[in-house]
């Protein structure tokens, strides 16, 4: 199985392999691929944080949702998360999960 994601610039993943999960929260009998990393680059921009969904969506291939942290390097900038509009579409308990998964992510880089 290959996951993808694409960084801009000069950026690389950091995977936290801690926070990489395999579950089935809406116990649909398909599993759900959690894939969590960190991405770091150049510059004291605010840096993402992803937690990646990859789900069963009854097709040949998987349906890719994303939420993402954004890490705050500065003082006046502000963390917030976005939710791509396929995340917005899974099931509550999917969501839940992954919003976990990006909480502890967040509250294991401190």
């Amino acid at each position: 199985m290959t996951f993808k994601d694409f960084a801009k610039g000069l950026a690389q993943p950091k995977y936290l392999i801690n926070f990489c999960e395999i579950g089935d929260a809406d116990k649909d009998n398909f599993p759900e691929f959690y894939l969590t990393y960190f991405e770091e680059s150049d510059g004291l921009d605010a840096k993402p944080l992803k937690v990646i969904v990859y789900t069963n969506t009854g097709v040949k291939t998987l349906s890719k949702s994303k939420i993402t942290g954004w890490i705050p390097f500065q003082e006046e900038d502000q963390y917030r998360e976005e939710r791509d509009t396929n995340f917005k579409l899974l099931p509550k308990a999917i969501r839940m999960k992954a919003e976990k998964i990006l909480k502890d992510a967040k509250n294991g880089m401190n």
